[in-house]
């Protein structure tokens, strides 16, 4: 287990944080890009820069989306978080996120921050009671309900040292602008409880059948680390529409995978969309690459060294070797780009739909296929010869007899450029002990695989 990351007096330390997910979906590319992959590139900067880093993030699992997935689901709260938050694990680790911890909110020790913060906000008298229109019940009806509220027009005063930190933070102007329109239109108070099931009970017997949201460090009047740096963006066009996790349009994280396109494509192009990185940094990194050295090669950015990656000759060792020169990325070829459009088109919903309807028509082909047994019973009658030739091929019968089943290694498969349940294999990939496949083999220069294969094993 790693070692807990704490301040290190006298050296520089950074928290970093992206947003959390929300657990209703699968992340798609517009979480990955918009939130954690910025904070990503940032981390591992400063890690190389030698600074004491420490870099987390977690899933959302209480609020309404929970609830509504718990319904589309027929599951529990408890089901839908541990489903998710171990989707969403599994894709940040497959593109590489650098996170020192990825947590939840479901925990213990988020519920006993959060109780502790609202206590210390009402001690504070930041918080008010007031009642709201609500629809509720499977026939809708609206009804009173109370609830509590952050007071933020009175914690306005606190929030001047925005003024000071946009500008020693180097803000975008697009953040400045969103934090400012928000102030000018005068702040409001916020209801932080709600009539929910699942999430962190209020600590008051009164509002104890609610869950609360309580969402200020400021209120609490305590010495917390506060925000410095904010890194923003808009939303991630997809087709004629945004990217939603709640809709199921976008390409998700387990999409990505499952195109076979290397992770560094993927994110390289994330980066192009989402920030510009600088042409030192972009340099240094292109060097180490080229030089063959390790992306956590010690070499500080700083006294010096961003220019003495210019002269390599001051930093390799003796004797070290260069590495075989390669291409970093493989080219997606227009057809490629046209056929992951079309497979990935439209929402999730519609995926399934296309894959259902692709499946049937196999399933309709299947059905034409004829096959009989090694002892020749269950023979089908032979077509008259007077039949067309294209007929009698379209219904060939399969015998078992034909069948030379053996066990073999394939190294290399690709997707079939021209279907999605169906494989390409390069022959000179598949090594196996039959002599009689081996002469086969020769023979043809790729082989289709379909994409579920079973195996039998001979123990003879």
């Amino acid at each position: 287990m790693a070692a807990k990351k704490i301040p290190i007096k006298g050296k520089r330390n950074i928290l970093i944080t992206s947003a959390l997910p929300y657990v209703n979906n699968v992340p798609h590319l517009g979480n990955i890009i918009g939130c954690v992959l910025s904070a990503d590139v940032f981390a591992r900067y400063c890690r190389l820069r030698g600074y004491n880093v420490l870099y987390i993030c977690g899933t959302d699992e209480y609020g309404t989306t929970t609830e509504t997935k718990v319904l589309e689901e027929n599951s529990t709260p408890r089901q839908i978080c541990d489903k998710y938050h171990a989707i969403h694990k599994e894709v940040y680790e497959w593109f590489n996120i650098s996170f020192d911890t990825f947590g939840r909110t479901s925990t213990p020790q988020q519920t006993e921050i959060c109780q502790a913060i609202f206590k210390k906000i009402l001690e504070n008298n930041w918080i008010s009671e007031n009642s709201m229109h609500q629809v509720c019940q499977t026939a809708p009806h609206i009804r009173d309900t109370n609830h509590l509220f952050l007071e933020l027009p009175l914690l306005k005063d606190k929030l001047l040292f925005i003024n000071k930190m946009s500008v020693a933070g180097s803000w975008s102007q697009n953040a400045i602008q969103i934090t400012n329109g928000r102030l000018k239109k005068g702040l409001k108070s916020r209801c932080i409880t709600r009539d929910l099931k699942w999430g962190v009970p209020v600590p008051l017997e009164r509002f104890s059948n609610k869950m609360m949201f309580p969402s200020t460090l400021l209120g609490t009047g305590e010495n917390w680390t506060l925000m410095k740096t904010i890194s923003v963006t808009e939303y991630l066009n997809y087709e004629t529409g945004k990217f939603s996790k709640s809709k199921g349009i976008g390409v998700f994280g387990n999409d990505a995978k499952d195109t076979n396109i290397a992770v560094e494509v993927k994110l390289k192009q994330g980066l192009k969309i989402r920030m510009s990185i600088s042409s030192e940094g972009n340099g240094y990194l292109q060097v180490l690459e080229q030089l063959n050295l390790p992306p956590d090669t010690p070499i500080l950015l700083e006294n010096g060294d961003i220019d003495r990656v210019s002269r390599p000759w001051e930093i390799l060792p003796v004797g070290h070797k260069f590495g075989t020169p390669a291409p970093l990325f493989k080219e997606l070829k227009d057809e490629e780009v046209e056929f992951f459009r079309e497979k990935f088109a439209g929402s999730q919903a519609d995926r399934i739909v296309r894959a259902e309807a692709e499946a049937e028509k196999i399933a309709e082909k299947l059905k034409k296929t004829k096959v009989s047994d090694s002892s020749g019973k269950k023979q089908w009658p032979v077509k008259p010869a007077t039949e067309s030739k294209a007929k009698a091929n379209a219904e060939t019968e399969i015998s078992i007899t034909r069948l030379d089943i053996c066990v073999g290694l394939t190294t290399s498969v690709q997707k079939h450029p021209d279907a999605d349940s169906l494989y390409i294999e390069d022959s000179n990939h598949i090594y196996c002990s039959s002599n009689s496949f081996k002469k086969w083999l020769n023979g043809h220069e790729y082989v289709i695989l379909v994409e579920i294969v079973v195996m039998v094993l001979d123990g003879g």
